[in-house]
């Protein structure tokens, strides 16, 4: 080799990290700092002399030199060689140690569907906020059996709810009493699918909010002011406007028939609420989240007739809010009585 001593020589060994062996066959490739490709050479395995190559490079300066080699990791080296006047000049910068690869077998698969795990639960301060959509519910529920499913809570007879062992007080829709707070009315008659969200958490009466602290005993009116445990049904928001509403007829031997009617108008500023039933067949009978007849009282010869509505107007806005609750019920029993005495 002819040396030249306008041009820089540097050297250098290249080894396994791992190993400690020299590694033969190595592309560098000097690189100014801005990333374009001064030039480039092969590495030999000299171990004589104990050097993986030795190069003279066109000129002195600042680079960044690539190890590159299949199997192994790309290795960076950054340098700064001077250039001294009528003098033969270079550097050295020792090993350059590179590290393999971790090879991964290839396995190509088929289809993979990924499904997103919704939480069902979650804590927020005080409030126990349940998420609707991670429940799976057959076609056409009611919220009646989607309450029955969230974790920690138990639908009883008769429509009573209890979370955690605590009664629900009040059943709202929206944050807003929803017929008198009966939850039979929502429970048997809100389709699941329109609901957002279910919130649990303590309600302060109205003494409560007064005063801004808990009370528990009024002082005046000697009435019980304890905060009462209520579930809110928050609805999802593209059913704040609309009507729904649904009903059933049957009929069976011995002259018995049912009939039920429910219809519900959502403004984002008024609710409107019409609901009725009459039936000859345990009058105040109900299916249960089970699907199994229930019979808290009455008998076959029972007949009942109810109509009820429910009025909502609430613009905080204007400052107006109205409601307004009217219920008729009609039952009527009928009893014969035999007797038969001989002497």
């Amino acid at each position: 080799m002819n040396i030249n001593a306008q041009k820089y020589w540097v050297m250098g060994q290249i080894i396994d990290d791992f190993t400690y062996e020299p590694i033969d066959s190595v592309t560098v490739i000097f690189l100014h700092p801005d990333s374009t490709e001064s030039e480039r050479f092969l590495s030999h395995d000299d171990r004589m002399n104990n050097r993986s190559f030795d190069y003279y490079i066109n000129a002195p300066g600042k680079y960044i030199i690539r190890f590159s080699k299949k199997g192994y990791e790309d290795t960076y080296k950054a340098v700064n060689f001077h250039y001294i006047k009528h003098r033969i000049t270079g550097g050295t910068f020792g090993r350059v140690m590179m590290k393999k690869k971790l090879s991964f077998r290839e396995h190509r698969l088929g289809e993979v569907v990924v499904k997103a795990t919704r939480i069902k639960m979650v804590m927020k301060g005080d409030t126990i906020q349940y998420n609707a959509d991670a429940f799976q519910l057959s076609e056409g529920s009611m919220l009646d059996q989607l309450i029955a499913m969230l974790p920690g809570a138990e639908l009883r007879e008769g429509g009573v709810i209890y979370v955690n062992g605590k009664r629900i007080s009040d059943l709202l829709v929206n944050g807003e009493r929803f017929f008198s707070g009966n939850p039979r009315v929502a429970l048997e008659n809100l389709p699941a699918y329109m609901v957002d969200k279910i919130k649990v958490y303590d309600q302060k009466t109205d003494l409560n909010k007064l005063v801004g602290k808990n009370v528990n005993v009024s002082r005046s009116t000697g009435v019980n002011e304890t905060p009462n445990t209520v579930m809110d049904v928050q609805l999802k928001r593209k059913y704040s406007i609309g009507w729904i509403a649904n009903g059933g007829i049957g009929g069976g031997t011995g002259d018995h028939y049912s009939a039920k009617g429910f219809a519900l108008r959502f403004t984002p500023h008024s609710r409107l609420t019409f609901m009725g039933y009459s039936n000859n067949v345990y009058g105040n009978s109900f299916y249960d989240v089970d699907g199994n007849w229930q019979t808290p009282g009455g008998s076959d010869k029972q007949t009942t007739h109810e109509l009820s509505s429910d009025l909502l107007i609430n613009n905080k806005g204007k400052g107006i809010k109205l409601n307004n609750q009217a219920t008729f019920k009609w039952n009527k029993n009928k009893d014969d009585d035999y007797q038969h005495t001989t002497n």
